[in-house]
């Protein structure tokens, strides 16, 4: 759904990059050869260097996309070298705290 808006480029984690910092994911070229994607028992979704007038809108056809509870998280200063693991984690807890 996501791959048809411009400027927007999608893709797996793969297993072995996991603990790569996220600022470090993205500017790697994303493998697209099939690799083993990450052990996460759910879907999770990063935002970076997109403008906010256009994130809410995304995460908007995104629930109404699939009835998933998928996490979401924007790249900030804050997170930036934070390892995909750590956020995953984190994003779980900020969940559980707001009782999602």
């Amino acid at each position: 759904l996501m791959r048809g808006f411009p400027g927007i480029r999608l893709f797996p984690v793969a297993e072995q990059d996991c603990g790569l910092h996220l600022n470090a994911l993205l500017e790697k070229q994303p493998d697209t050869s099939g690799g083993d994607p990450a052990a996460f028992s759910r879907h999770m979704l990063v935002f970076a260097h997109i403008p906010e007038p256009i994130v809410h809108p995304l995460i908007t056809i995104c629930k109404q996309a699939t009835s998933e509870k998928v996490l979401k998280a924007m790249l900030t200063e804050t997170n930036q070298n934070w390892t995909s693991r750590v956020l995953y984690e984190n994003l779980l807890e900020e969940e559980a705290q707001l009782g999602r």
